[in-house]
Formats: C-alpha cells, sequence, structure tokens
C-alpha cells in the first residue's frame, strides 16, 4: 500500500515521462487544429454565427476574431495568454474577498450574494483548468 502512495511522487521526482502523456499531447495538438480550423473557417462567413438574439455580429470583429483563429497561437502568445488568465484569477480573488467583507452588511440579499459567488467560483475553475491544462497536466 505504501509503494501505491508513493509511486506517482516518485515519478514526478524522476521526470519519468509516459508514453501515452505524449501521445495525448499529439492528439490534443491535433485536435486544438481542427476546431480551429471550424472556428476561423465559421468567423470568416458568419454565416453560422448569430447571436443569441438572432441578429448578425459586427463584420469588423467577425475579422478581428478571424484573425485570433487562423494560425495556432506562438508561443509569444501563449506566454501573453498565460499572464492575462492569471491576472483574472488574481482579480476573481480580490473581487471574493471583496464580496465576503460586503456580505455581513445587509446591504445585498443573500440571494444575489450566493449567485454572484458562484460565478465567481465558476469563472475560477474555468481558469485553473485552462490553466492546468497550458501546463500539460
Amino acid at each position: 500500500m505504501l509503494q501505491g502512495f508513493t509511486l506517482p511522487w516518485v515519478v514526478r521526482k524522476l521526470r519519468l515521462s509516459d508514453p501515452a502523456e505524449a501521445s495525448d499531447s499529439d492528439e490534443r495538438e491535433r485536435l486544438d487544429d481542427e476546431l480551429r480550423t471550424a472556428a476561423a473557417a465559421a468567423v470568416a462567413t458568419g454565416a453560422h454565427l448569430p447571436r443569441r438574439d438572432g441578429t448578425p455580429f459586427d463584420a469588423e470583429l467577425l475579422q478581428q476574431t478571424g484573425l485570433r483563429y487562423a494560425e495556432p497561437p506562438s508561443e509569444d502568445w501563449s506566454a501573453h495568454a498565460r499572464e492575462l488568465l492569471e491576472l483574472q484569477l488574481a482579480v476573481i480573488e480580490v473581487m471574493r474577498t471583496r464580496l465576503i467583507a460586503v456580505s455581513t452588511g445587509g446591504t445585498f440579499s443573500t440571494a444575489a450574494l450566493r449567485h454572484r459567488m458562484a460565478e465567481l467560483d465558476a469563472d475560477q475553475l474555468s481558469l485553473e483548468l485552462r490553466l492546468r491544462d497550458d501546463d500539460g497536466a
């Protein structure tokens, strides 16, 4: 039983890589390419991208967004995107701290406080998952 608990730690310390992990990484890259191609094509035409109310998006916005999907992200962009994600996490923490502080004053209803806390939790989880995926976890 002790070996079972310590094995993952030993693998991490020795930096042993799993061939399946490399294969997963390649597969994720292929999948990302496939999704990026579909997104770029949809944004380029704008035909299949109505707003929730059914109205079309602004052509300039579609053009700017399309550039993002046209090519795989560069290492510079990836580092910048990671920094932005980490900044968003830091801002969420500030907001959570303030939310806790204002929750005792009776100024806001419990329902409003719970709703906003749930939104912060969801945003944080999404950002942490994206960061974890970038780390190759």
